[in-house]
């Protein structure tokens, strides 16, 4: 009898008002010159992400838990700021659209560096590409053309660098994932406090 997974990653969970500006920047992209090329992130689901585990056995949720507080208990808070607009691997060829982090970068690398350490030595494979601090707003459609994902690449490249808010980074959430037909439901399992400094 084989154990039940859960599809999990390790995040920084927004506050509301930030998840709303990032949405409404998302709803403004959708209706500009190749908007309807991308699928995008419902406002409850934006956050950024430090470390995808994928399916992880829920019988070893509790020592992933523990090594997500081991990390964060050696970090201190931080601020955060997110502004302006771009695109995975480029605004030529955009897989990906996303929020940039303008504050809190170094933090974020080293925290999620860390992260990528720690569950590597608990059978979890090392990230190929170094840690970028992003927020993905939207994923290209697969149905898209590539005309249409020209038209979403010029639109991104043609935006100003928006403030879309500051925080304090004070905790990390490891999360579920249930993919569900209306879209990705997400759900804190845990959460693991920086410190006080």
């Amino acid at each position: 009898m084989t154990s039940a997974t859960m599809r999990t990653f390790v995040a920084v969970r927004l506050p509301v008002e930030i998840r709303e500006a990032l949405h409404a920047a998302s709803l403004r992209l959708r209706d500009q010159p190749g908007g309807k090329a991308a699928r995008w992130v419902q406002a409850e689901n934006i956050h950024l992400t430090l470390k995808f585990l994928g399916d992880v056995d829920n019988r070893r949720l509790g020592e992933v838990c523990d090594a997500v507080t081991e990390v964060c208990a050696g970090f201190p808070s931080f601020e955060m700021a997110m502004s302006g607009l771009g695109c995975f691997p480029n605004t030529a060829h955009p897989r990906i659209v996303w929020a940039g982090v303008s504050r809190g970068t170094h933090e974020l690398i080293h925290l999620a560096t860390s992260m990528d350490i720690a569950l590597n030595q608990l059978g979890f494979a090392r990230e190929i590409r170094p840690f970028d601090a992003h927020i993905t707003l939207g994923r290209a459609d697969r149905r898209a053309t590539r005309a249409e994902l020209v038209s979403l690449g010029h639109t991104i490249a043609g935006q100003s660098g928006c403030l879309y808010g500051s925080m304090t980074v004070t905790r990390v959430s490891l999360v579920k994932s249930d993919l569900r037909p209306t879209g990705s439901v997400y759900t804190d399992i845990a959460t693991a406090a920086l410190r006080h400094e």
